[in-house]
């Protein structure tokens, strides 16, 4: 189970976003763990956190040169080949982004890819609404959950993470998010 240690990521990014290399260094571990978790070096980089993405970016190119070391160049076709596999994440089962919700609940799969396009837009505007008019606290968060929702698979466990911003909402005084 990664979830657990992407909150712990994800945590430590929020504690360290004055802090470039910290920031830029838990963000690779993320990326390198599950690949969408580098989305929030692309926020970093819209952000104009630009030494907190070479932070990342070197990070991640030392673990990939290490891995090639490690395992041998033929590492990088059997990851190809195991990101192809999941041609269609529609039909995955306990999978829980919109479009195999949506697909669960009986729609087409034409309509469940559709409302999983759609649901993708819709996160990546609400991304950078963000990153434009929210706080850089609010805006990191926004990027942490939008990472996951972005993802073709979003397991159940995955959830832990909204535990990040209801920590957010509660430290405002927003009881509610309890």
């Amino acid at each position: 189970q990664v979830g657990p240690v992407l909150f712990c990521l994800f945590a430590l990014g929020w504690r360290w976003l004055d802090r470039p290399w910290g920031f830029g260094i838990v963000g690779a571990l993320g990326a390198a763990i599950k690949l969408q978790p580098g989305l929030v070096l692309m926020w970093a980089l819209l952000q104009r956190r630009f030494r907190a993405v070479v932070a990342g970016g070197t990070v991640v190119v030392v673990l990939a040169v290490l891995s090639t070391a490690l395992a041998g160049p033929g590492a990088w076709t059997d990851f190809l080949t195991l990101i192809r596999t999941v041609s269609d994440p529609i039909r995955t089962e306990h999978n829980f982004t919109p479009g195999a919700i949506a697909f669960t609940m009986g729609v087409t799969a034409e309509l469940a890819g559709s409302i999983q396009l759609i649901s993708t837009v819709a996160v990546v505007v609400i991304l950078l609404a963000s990153i434009r008019w929210a706080t850089d606290e609010a805006s990191y968060l926004v990027a942490v959950i939008a990472s996951q929702l972005v993802s073709p698979i979003l397991w159940d466990h995955y959830a832990v993470l909204l535990l990040l911003p209801v920590t957010y909402l509660l430290a405002a005084g927003r009881w509610w998010a309890a």
